[in-house]
C-alpha cells in the first residue's frame, strides 16, 4: 500500500517509514501541512498518517481539509501525544479512523494499519464504483473525482459520463444515449448530446494528452477509449 506520512519530526517520520516498509508498504514523508496539501493530490494514497502538532497547520485542520476535499474513502490514522478522552473523541469525530499514541510501538502500529486497510478494502468492495486511470466514480454517492479532486458535473453530465465509462471501447449511438441517458424518444435534437459530450471532454480532460480518446464518429455516435499504456482499470459492485 502507498502511505503518506505527515510529521515534522524527521527521525520519527523515518522510523515510521522504516516500520511500514518492513511490512511491505511504500511511504512518502511530508514535514509540514502546506507541502502536504500541495503535493498529496498529485498521487493516490491508500492511507494518511497525520501528526497532531505541526509547525504551520495542525493535524486536526489537515484532517478536516482531507475529509471536506476528498471525502471518507481513504482512512486516516493519527500519531499523537494527546491521550485525553476529549482529544481522542475530537479527532475521531472530525473523521479520523484510528490513532496511535507516542512513543510509537512498531508492532501495534503495523497491526492497526493492517486493520484499517482491511476495513477500507472491504468498504470499497461493498460499494458500486468505477475507477479507470485517474477518474473515479462513486455510483452510490453519485460523485466523480479527477486526480482525487472532486469534479462538478450536472446530473445529466454525470449519467452520460457513467454510461460512457460503463461501455468503454464500444460504439454508442446517439439514439442509444437519448434512450438510456435522456430517457426520451429519438426525435429529440441530437445536438443536445453533442453539447454534453463536449462539456465532458473539457471537465474530465478526455483528450490524448491525458490518456483518453473520445471519438465522435460521423452519423453513428461516440466511442470512449483508454489509450495504450493507460491500463489502470477497476470496477466494483455490491
Amino acid at each position: 500500500m502507498h502511505i503518506a506520512i505527515l510529521d515534522d519530526d524527521p527521525s520519527l517520520a523515518e522510523f515510521v517509514s522504516i516500520c511500514l516498509s518492513s511490512a511491505g508498504h511504500t511511504c512518502k514523508i511530508f514535514t509540514n501541512g502546506t507541502d502536504f496539501k500541495e503535493k498529496v493530490p498529485q498521487s493516490g494514497y491508500d492511507l494518511y498518517i497525520l501528526d497532531w502538532e505541526l509547525p504551520d497547520i495542525n493535524g486536526d485542520i489537515i484532517l478536516s481539509w482531507l475529509r471536506d476535499t476528498y471525502g471518507f474513502q481513504t482512512p486516516v490514522l493519527f500519531l499523537t501525544s494527546h491521550n485525553s478522552e476529549q482529544d481522542i473523541a475530537r479527532i475521531l469525530q472530525l473523521g479520523a479512523d484510528d490513532y496511535v499514541t507516542k512513543p510509537i510501538k512498531p508492532l501495534e502500529l503495523i497491526a492497526r494499519i493492517s486493520a484499517l486497510l482491511r476495513r477500507s478494502s472491504l468498504s470499497s468492495n461493498n460499494r458500486n464504483f468505477i475507477n479507470i486511470n485517474n477518474i473515479y466514480f462513486d455510483l452510490d454517492a453519485h460523485t466523480v473525482s479527477l486526480d482525487q479532486k472532486p469534479c462538478t458535473l450536472t446530473p445529466k453530465e454525470y449519467n452520460l459520463a457513467v454510461y460512457l465509462f460503463q461501455h468503454l471501447g464500444h460504439l454508442i449511438t446517439r439514439d442509444e444515449l437519448l434512450e438510456k441517458v435522456w430517457k426520451t424518444s429519438t426525435d429529440m435534437n441530437t445536438r443536445t448530446v453533442d453539447i454534453h459530450i463536449s462539456r465532458l471532454r473539457k471537465k474530465l480532460l478526455l483528450d490524448d494528452a491525458h490518456g483518453w480518446n473520445l471519438q465522435v464518429i460521423y452519423q453513428l455516435g461516440y466511442r470512449l477509449e483508454l489509450l495504450t499504456g493507460n491500463d489502470e482499470k477497476q470496477t466494483g459492485d455490491t
